[in-house]
């Protein structure tokens, strides 16, 4: 079937660069060719990313990605001043100064990862376009530039395989983390722990989401109705590693409240941390050592070993600061 322009719906008319057809057309999303074409209609007046964004229905996520697209393959300009803008010459207007341009995913080497070299590697490699394509379904949509420079990071610079990257996706989609920033922060930190098999990604998830839980059940317990601290996550995860039950954990925690009348997580593991040496896992066990301790104070014969280091170190737990 064949199409014609119907010329007589022609009103303005303004230029779209050549390149844009030639060379970036089948690499640019829908929305990198809308807000494109938006900027260029506009004559490349200066407009809020909001402005852009309920303009087009899009979000101001998917503005900035397609600034940060056009930016890279040189069509966009930021205006600095150092590089003011070129007034009706296409090829080089500037981007809005009111939308804020993500700045290029630096992998380890100094370059950038191109849309050019984004569409040979997915043309070269079956892996990465299996990846691309399942993680397409995984999102429900079509990758933004900025996932797929974020892909071919994880994949690349950082060496995870395909299926280790899919499970990472559908890990974080479960916690509703489905994010690049949040997403490239856990492929470092696996590929800063080896995790480079199916088996020992599956290990990671596991612990995950029982420290996920924990820390849910934490919240609970100590009353928390606010977003943890990075050094209340990082205790909280040495609990999950540890495998505190969380009645130890509350008990730790009403024991805290009952010495400083506050809550204290460094308190709390030092608590924890001497129960834990010793052996004690219930509040059975807690209460009796407890009761022997006592027992053994009143016990002059017992004084003589008033140095002992399990002793000791009850005595230092239950010492109000």
């Amino acid at each position: 079937m064949e199409y014609n322009v119907n010329l007589n719906k022609w009103g303005r008319v303004f230029a779209v660069p050549g390149s844009v057809v030639e060379d970036y057309i089948k690499l640019a999303s829908g929305s990198a060719i809308k807000v494109l074409l938006y900027v260029l209609y506009n004559g490349g007046r200066s407009i809020a990313s909001k402005k852009i964004a309920s303009d087009l229905n899009i979000t101001e996520e998917t503005v900035d990605d397609a600034f940060c697209f056009w930016e890279s393959v040189g069509i966009i300009e930021k205006n600095t001043p150092d590089n003011p803008t070129k007034e009706n010459v296409a090829e080089n207007i500037s981007a809005p100064k009111t939308a804020s341009v993500q700045p290029i995913l630096k992998p380890k080497s100094s370059g950038t990862i191109t849309p050019k070299e984004i569409a040979e590697r997915v043309e070269n490699s079956k892996e990465i376009a299996f990846l691309f394509s399942c993680a397409e379904n995984l999102f429900g949509r079509i990758l933004t530039h900025t996932e797929q420079r974020s892909l071919i990071w994880m994949h690349d610079y950082l060496g995870l395989p395909a299926d280790v990257i899919l499970m990472l996706f559908e890990y974080c989609k479960i916690i509703g983390k489905l994010n690049v920033s949040y997403m490239e922060s856990v492929a470092f930190s696996w590929q800063q722990k080896e995790i480079f098999t199916h088996e020992a990604a599956e290990k990671e998830i596991k612990a995950l989401k029982e420290r996920n839980s924990l820390s849910l059940k934490v919240m609970s317990a100590f009353g928390i109705n606010r977003k943890l601290s990075s050094k209340e996550e990082k205790y909280i995860a040495e609990w999950a590693e540890k495998n505190y039950d969380i009645d130890l954990i509350s008990y730790a925690y009403d024991k805290t409240i009952d010495a400083i009348n506050k809550l204290s997580f460094p308190y709390i593991n030092k608590i924890l941390a001497g129960w834990y040496s010793k052996g004690l896992i219930t509040r059975e066990q807690i209460d009796k050592d407890n009761e022997n301790y006592s027992n053994s104070k009143q016990n002059p014969a017992e004084k003589e070993h008033s140095y002992d280091l399990d002793k000791f170190e009850s005595l230092a737990i239950n010492y109000k600061k």
